[in-house]
């Protein structure tokens, strides 16, 4: 059974949650995206796997994931990159925000990685995903249907990676 933080609103953990009860209950939790661009500054997007249980088919980052109870956000975003992407590279944190969307109530950890290697999709987490311009990003986002969190990291995103 995977167990993840259970935190308050200003990220303060309270203790540790299974993240079964975590989602039914709807009870606040840490997670995080990564975000990865290759050297021409293209980012890459994914379209989640038709096989996951919350938003199948979604367009999403790179790589999200749930922060395990005893890793800190960076670990988890280094460990999940790796095993959703075959990426090993350097990450750099960008923010946090508070998603509040039923069903999803997280503090959302926003990382960007620059790597030129090639990701390998994990077919159980994305069936599918590519590199786009920082334009056609923003108009995907906007227009296609996403997971809750993805608009929200890609604002911080974008505030540090500004249109060239």
């Amino acid at each position: 059974m995977e167990y993840l933080y259970l935190v308050d609103k200003d990220d303060r953990v309270l203790g540790e949650i299974s993240r079964d009860e975590a989602h039914k209950k709807e009870l606040l939790h840490r997670a995080g995206v990564v975000f990865v661009e290759n050297e021409k500054a293209q980012v890459f997007l994914t379209e989640r796997s038709h096989k996951k249980k919350f938003f199948p088919g979604c367009l999403d980052s790179a790589c999200s994931f749930h922060v395990q109870y005893g890793h800190t956000y960076e670990q988890a975003a280094v460990i999940e990159l790796y095993e959703e992407t075959q990426i090993t590279t350097c990450i750099s944190f960008l923010g946090k925000f508070l998603l509040d969307e039923s069903p999803d109530r997280m503090i959302v950890a926003v990382f960007r990685a620059i790597s030129p290697q090639i990701p390998v999709l994990d077919l159980q987490e994305a069936s599918y995903g590519k590199y786009y311009t920082l334009n056609e990003a923003d108009s995907a986002i906007e227009s296609q249907l996403t997971t809750s969190w993805l608009p929200h990291a890609w604002q911080i995103y974008r505030n540090f990676v500004p249109s060239k």
